[in-house]
């Protein structure tokens, strides 16, 4: 049934250790969260970081440079749900609503939380000896986490009844990608150098969620079906099984990984003796030949207390058995690619303005779609899902950055940097895991040239995301209902809706998140 069956000169080339994570898991994946540390990287701009959107600004590097950053980042959250009819599942948004839903009403109480997460990088680059080369070489290994779980140990982590008020998007979701990226910039004319990088990424996806599995039986039970929303469970006396009951709480757990690959191409040039432009394109990260991933790993699948004794039987076990269902499972995935454009003008000998365009396509990354199997999970196919929807809800992000660079007095330089960006997520689309909207990125960081060549960063960043309230919820569980009860019509409206994620719990209430970052950076550069 739909919803139950769904990283001497020529030897530092060679190594090179970065790790980065993105701001963990409130947002989008990945390459949102300054994976260079807190400093200016654009694509016109003079720094081992700015590789990372333009591999041309290596020709902007005159001698060779070993860089190094560690990032504290701090990230605190809350969610709050606006309350449910218990027989319909729809959101009571005004106070004469919950006075007519009277008991019927399902109350959730406030989600808080707070994640702390380190990010590292490092990057080396040289011209080895030519005036129309530069090469360089980083690796970087990304995060981006998320955990909303009650307890993070079996059988709590898959155990739908165990977890939060959120658990129908999300207990816990973690993004990881592993860069190692050769990188180099060829002079074409004089001051214009064109860049490459490509990647070998290691990638890999972990989800925790909880699904209702009463959903996917409909409003009425037919025959020796397990659950619906009348009857929680086969037994003649099963008790009523509303929208949202833990007694149908089905948790899942999958995880997966792949190797994949990543290019960037861009072009800095100096328009004049005070001021560069750069432009570049960085590619979606996808499996050889293709521009999505499909990650293959672990599956574990905690059914719901009322099917339970069903699957017992289905897999000929005792009742003291423990019911996980272990399996495989595949995810499909995609992240998005990235256009940049900026330019750095040296107003004065010790001041240094900067501009930086972007548009990031997160509209790729519109859901994950996973697929079990396994020989348990085929015995108990009739109690359980074999397929996973998850809709993100992504849309694309454009984002305007200012920035400059101050010398206050040798040997001190102090970068302030404010970034504006369009949210990440649709608004009917935020759920406690993926909290995005308009957003103001911002950082502070004084440079000390401890001595020549050798310099020291130390610097403080402030993500602010406004509080979202979300009234028209882009998710219905009616949807789910209305098509188990319409035969499973694939043609009709409510199972087209299905099928892309939408018949899951109401997401109406009201989100929020800040985040703050400590940096620490080390950079030493030679001739």
């Amino acid at each position: 049934m739909i919803g139950r069956r769904l990283i001497g000169r020529g030897a530092l080339l060679a190594i090179g250790l970065a790790f980065g994570a993105s701001q963990p898991g409130h947002t989008a994946p990945l390459l949102g969260g300054r994976p260079g540390g807190l400093v200016l990287d654009g694509p016109a701009t003079d720094h081992p970081a700015a590789t990372i959107l333009n591999p041309a600004t290596l020709g902007l590097r005159r001698d060779s440079t070993v860089y190094f950053a560690t990032t504290g980042d701090l990230q605190l959250g809350s969610a709050q749900r606006t309350p449910i009819d218990r027989d319909s599942g729809q959101a009571l948004l005004t106070r004469s609503a919950l006075d007519r839903a009277g008991e019927r009403a399902l109350r959730f109480s406030r989600e808080q939380w707070r994640q702390f997460d380190p990010q590292l990088f490092a990057a080396v680059s040289s011209r080895l000896g030519s005036s129309a080369v530069v090469f360089g070489l980083s690796t970087r290994w990304q995060r981006d986490q998320s955990s909303l779980l009650v307890a993070d140990a079996d059988p709590a982590v898959v155990d739908g009844g165990l977890q939060r008020a959120s658990r129908y998007h999300g207990a816990t979701l973690a993004f990881t990608q592993l860069h190692i990226t050769p990188a180099a910039a060829v002079r074409l004319l004089r001051g214009w150098w064109l860049g490459l990088s490509i990647s070998y990424v290691r990638s890999s996806v972990q989800l925790g969620l909880v699904r209702d599995a009463a959903l996917a039986g409909g409003t009425r039970r037919e025959g020796d079906e397990p659950l619906a929303l009348d009857a929680c469970g086969s037994a003649a006396d099963a008790p009523r099984c509303d929208y949202e009951n833990p007694l149908a709480a089905e948790g899942v757990h999958a995880s997966g990984s792949t190797d994949a690959l990543g290019a960037a191409i861009g072009l800095v040039g100096r328009l004049r003796a005070d001021l560069d432009a750069g432009l570049a394109y960085v590619s979606a990260v996808g499996n050889p030949g293709s521009s999505d991933l499909r990650t293959a790993g672990e599956a574990t699948i905690y059914p719901a207390a009322a099917v339970r004794d069903g699957v017992r039987e289905a897999l000929g076990v005792t009742a003291e058995a423990t019911p996980l269902l272990r399996g495989r499972s595949v995810i499909h995935y995609r992240l998005p690619d990235i256009v940049s454009l900026g330019a750095r003008w040296r107003a004065t000998p010790r001041v240094a303005l900067e501009a930086l365009l972007r548009w990031t396509h997160w509209a790729r990354h519109t859901d994950l779609d996973v697929r079990f199997s396994g020989v348990q999970l085929r015995l108990a196919d009739r109690f359980t899902a074999d397929r996973l929807i998850l809709r993100r809800g992504f849309q694309d992000v454009g984002a305007l950055q200012l920035g400059s660079a101050i010398e206050l007095r040798p040997p001190l330089e102090l970068q302030l940097a404010a970034q504006v960006a369009s949210g990440a997520v649709e608004r009917a689309a935020v759920t406690a895991l993926a909290i995005d909207g308009w957003n103001l990125d911002a950082f502070a960081a004084l440079q000390w040239t401890v001595q020549p060549g050798l310099k020291l960063r130390l610097g403080y960043g402030l993500l602010w995301v406004p509080p979202i309230t979300s009234t028209a919820s882009g998710f219905d569980p009616a949807l789910q209902t209305a098509c188990a009860d319409s035969g499973l019509d694939i043609e009709r409206a409510e199972c087209q809706a299905t099928l892309e994620g939408r018949g899951s719990a109401s997401t109406a209430g009201r989100y929020q998140r800040i985040g703050h970052r400590f940096d620490l950076g080390l950079s030493f550069e030679w001739r």
